[in-house]
Formats: C-alpha cells, sequence, structure tokens
C-alpha cells in the first residue's frame, strides 16, 4: 500500500472531525489500548479525568485543538 493511501486513510477522518486524540504506551497492542480507553471514559466525568486516569495507566496523551467534548458511556 503507497504512504499516501495510508495518509489518507488516517488523516481523512481527523480532518473531517475536526479532532484527535493521540495515545501511546510502549508495549501495548490495539487491543490495549482499545480497552484502557473504554474503561477511563466510563469512569471519567470529563476530559481531565479521562486523562489523568489513562496517565496513571502508562500512557501518553495529546489532544489536538478543537477537541469534540465526549459524554461518559452510560452505564
Amino acid at each position: 500500500m503507497k504512504l499516501s493511501s495510508i495518509l489518507s486513510f488516517v488523516l481523512l477522518p481527523l480532518a473531517l472531525t475536526g479532532c484527535a486524540d493521540v495515545v501511546f504506551k510502549a508495549g501495548a497492542s490495539p487491543g490495549d489500548i482499545q480497552r484502557d480507553e473504554v474503561a477511563c471514559r466510563e469512569q471519567a466525568e470529563d476530559d481531565a479525568a479521562y486523562d489523568a486516569c489513562m496517565t496513571e495507566r502508562g500512557y501518553h496523551l495529546a489532544r489536538t485543538e478543537g477537541a469534540l467534548d465526549w459524554a461518559p458511556a452510560s452505564r
């Protein structure tokens, strides 16, 4: 697959939504990241609490300008 195709696949959804969260943890699989994100979003009341939860789990986070607010998952 060409690099331009990969970049389009990744960057187009970000451009359309106007926001992105970048989450990184060395050695974490995509499944690990998804599981931790879901757990933190369910218990967090806002972005700051989500960030703290992910940081406590060893992740490095970056939020782009214009990130949209999100609502915690209903219980």
